[in-house]
């Protein structure tokens, strides 16, 4: 028996969480990247073909990590039989490797679908047929390692369908499915509290009486879970959605849309600091309505839904399938294909975090096509779009991205090479706002699955060192090594302040005066995107002034006027017998609700428990990290999570408002009991933000 099904996508759009393996991570995604400066050209790069020559594949589905790590999924027709495959990319670069058969050799398999999170752990899931029927498998790979065996998570005495799956900062994961009962079609989930865990049992979210389609899900960092669907038969149907807390039971379904309306295709997106916003598409009298609803916070009300456009319904009777992404801070951007006359548009609005649409933009709009758009946006609000479309005789993946959400989209720009036709096209997006499209193409009889990379960003500024001081007189030494793993390196420049400049990324400087001189770092790709840092160098008149002491406990540390720490005076990889401290890059404070430490306390079994403190420059408050005591086992990794106040975030948002970026210092403290005298390791870590923060 076998089944096709040649559909559109679901998004997993970028929702500011992140998690890294063996990392200190300050949630809401990696961002090490700035915005890139005025003038940059975002850049397209050449195609490239994913999947094998041997077999046909379509369908295809791709998600990133904030860090860039991205990975495809795609269905592809071996002989006799249909099977799902994924292919990955690391964000430390280099090409996309080989194919990875994920479904079990001989048995129909399709819908495949894949999250990852920010240290590279990955869950798949996809349905395939066990005796006469489908059932939803799953299959997770640990971060760099290999996909493990694949488990069914829906029962397999009927049919589990069109399944969805999201992973949040902790590693836990949320599968939901529609699911055949009882001459019904009902929305099932399955839950994964924990890496290494098993799945429980699944569980019905929609009454069982009636009928439930394509849900969609939603999963952050605090574990709350959204699930939505398009709930009833017939001409009436309406929009539903299901909350699930953190280790709690599945509420009943609330709906969103009006009373005897025909709503369907929903979609749902859901950050980290609970802000949410769900958008469906509406039949009424020949018309197609495309409208959204969203929501502040947990707990809180729906707000009234918005009716974003109005067109007329496809030639297939069926509304268009609008797509959602979610900032940090509670915007939004949706894109839908509408039908006016004799012309098809993709269009596209965005939401401010307080609820207020903008007038939506047109994107394409062409004779007959412009259609399956796909969409991803990062924690900034920074968007890719791609779609369907007509250039000339061709059918072409086309594709446009936003930099701003108060400002206006690009031009649209063709990725698919010419003679071919694309289908299905899918993006995704990083942290610094470079990204992904993949498609399938069509010719001579031959499905295949392409790729473009989409570059935004400038080079990482990696091993930073600006002195805090210096004397008149005295040579000072700068440098840096970038590193960008989207696009060669261009040139690196410095500006030290008193009009002198430099290039290179190890240079030396004298200054004549004495006084604070702001130094600037530039790094730049061959496509002209930059970064730029800058810190303060105080210069003294005598001779002999290095590096001021170290703070004293409770002083401010980093921000505008420090100096980046180096691996000598800042522990980036603590040890300590029995006890490690497990840091990897800095991450952003923005809107992080609490920063996760990963400790280790070697072959014994212990109890941890954490502190710290940050104070922003030019503050004259401390504002202090708790932690609650975790017990290790013996070999494993702990996690330890220290809250950040509402006040702290708040803060933070106001000081980027005032300045450009600057690096701040977490200290922190991590004790370990159980063996003897308590052992303490102590790290001071930068933060790190961006300009294009809004």
């Amino acid at each position: 028996m076998s089944r096709f099904t040649h559909r559109t996508h679901s998004p997993r759009c970028a929702t500011g969480s992140g998690r890294a393996v063996l990392a200190l991570v300050l949630l809401l995604g990696t961002i090490l990247a700035l915005a890139p400066a005025a003038g940059a050209t975002p850049t397209w790069l050449s195609s490239v073909r994913l999947s094998e020559t041997a077999h046909n594949a379509i369908s295809p589905q791709v998600v990133s990590n904030p860090q860039g790590d991205a990975i495809a999924v795609w269905m592809v027709q071996a002989v006799g039989y249909n099977a799902v495959q994924v292919v990955e990319r690391q964000a430390s670069g280099g090409p996309w490797q080989a194919p990875v058969t994920l479904s079990q050799v001989g048995q129909d398999a399709q819908s495949g679908q894949v999250a990852i999170a920010p240290d590279g752990e990955a869950v798949a899931v996809w349905e395939q047929l066990a005796g006469s029927h489908f059932v939803v498998q799953s299959s997770v790979r640990p971060p760099g390692g290999g996909w493990g065996a694949q488990v069914a998570l829906s029962d397999p005495s009927s049919d589990g369908s069109e399944p969805q799956v999201a992973i949040n900062a902790l590693g836990e994961a949320v599968a939901v499915w529609q699911y055949s009962a009882g001459g019904h079609t009902i929305a099932q989930a399955a839950v994964r509290p924990e890496p290494g865990a098993g799945w429980q049992a699944a569980a019905t979210l929609s009454d069982p009486s009636n009928e439930a389609y394509r849900p969609q899900v939603a999963l952050n960092e605090e574990g709350e879970a959204l699930v939505a669907w398009h709930f009833g038969a017939g001409i009436t149907q309406t929009v539903q959605i299901v909350v699930r807390q953190r280790e709690g039971a599945w509420q009943p379904p609330a709906t969103l849309s009006g009373a005897g309306e025909s709503a369907g295709l929903p979609q749902i997106a859901l950050n980290d600091e609970g802000a949410a916003v769900a958008t469906w598409s509406i039949r009424a009298s020949g018309k197609q309505l495309i409208q959204a609803a969203g929501r502040a916070a947990p707990g809180s009300e729906w707000m009234s839904t918005a009716t974003l456009a109005e067109g007329e319904q496809s030639f297939f009777g069926s509304p268009g399938q609008p797509m959602i992404g979610i900032d940090s801070a509670g915007g939004a951007v949706v894109a839908w294909p509408l039908i006016s006359g004799n012309k098809q548009f993709v269009q596209a609005a965005t939401m401010a975090p307080d609820g207020s649409w903008q007038t939506p933009a047109t994107l394409a709009e062409t004779g007959f096509e412009g259609s399956e758009p796909h969409l991803a946006v990062d924690a900034r609000g920074e968007a890719l779009a791609v779609w369907t479309g007509r250039v000339g005789s061709d059918i072409s993946a086309e594709a446009s991205s936003l930099s701003d959400p108060s400002g206006t989209w690009s031009a649209p720009r063709t990725l698919s090479p010419p003679g071919v036709f694309a289908f299905q096209p899918a993006a995704a997006i990083a942290a610094d706002g470079n990204g992904f499209s993949v498609w399938d193409t069509s010719q001579q009889s031959e499905n295949a699955i392409e790729a473009a990379t989409f570059v935004t960003a400038g080079p990482l500024l990696n091993e930073l060192v600006i002195p805090a001081s210096g004397s008149v007189g005295d040579p000072l030494s700068f440098s840096v090594s970038p590193h960008d793993d989207w696009a060669e390196l261009g040139p690196t420049s410095w500006s030290f302040g008193d009009g002198a400049v430099a290039s290179g990324a190890s240079v030396e400087h004298v200054f004549a005066s004495p006084g604070t001189y702001e130094v600037a770092v530039t790094g730049e790709d061959i496509f002209g995107n930059v970064t730029r840092d800058t810190q303060s160098v105080v210069v003294s008149a005598q001779s002999g002034g290095g590096p001021p002491p170290s703070p004293a406990a409770g002083t401010a540390v980093g921000g505008p006027g420090s100096a980046t720490p180096t691996a000598a005076s800042t522990p980036l990889l603590a040890v300590v017998p029995k006890l490690t401290l497990l840091t990897r890059a800095p991450q952003p404070l923005i809107n992080a609700r609490s920063l996760i430490l990963k400790v280790a306390c070697g072959g014994s079994s212990c109890s941890t428990s954490s502190s710290g403190w940050l104070r922003l420059p030019g503050s004259h408050t401390t504002w202090l990290l708790k932690g609650r005591s975790t017990a290790v086992a013996a070999g494993s990794v702990g996690r330890v999570r220290l809250v950040v106040s509402r006040s702290l975030r708040h803060a933070v948002r106001s000081y980027l408002r005032r300045n450009r970026h600057y690096r701040v210092m977490v200290h922190l403290a991590v004790v370990m009991t159980g063996h003897g005298a308590p052992q303490r390791v102590d790290a001071v870590l930068p933060i790190w933000t961006y300009p294009g923060f809004r």
